[in-house]
């Protein structure tokens, strides 16, 4: 998924990330920059972008990825007892 958003001095930051069975990997390119920094997570995916966009509400959405929608437990208990 990604994430994109301009910081104060007008440089895009571009969040990358890739959900792997043992954490989450971030890779994070500055406009500018050949070279990401990188780090990992224990966080989930959707839920560390729902938070940085959160923090970030002037994200790009045209160059971010869409999120899937929010399903709360009880709503997904229900899908099979139609």
């Amino acid at each position: 998924m990604q994430t994109v958003y301009k910081e104060d001095d007008g440089n895009k930051r571009i969040f990358i990330t890739q959900q792997y069975e043992t954490g989450l990997y971030i890779a994070i390119y500055r406009e500018g920059s050949a070279r990401p920094d990188q780090m990992s997570a224990k966080i989930k995916e959707v839920p560390f972008h729902r938070r940085l966009r959160k923090r970030r509400p002037d994200f790009i959405k045209e160059e971010s990825s869409v999120l899937p929608e929010k399903v709360s437990k009880r709503r997904l208990a229900n899908v099979g007892n139609v």
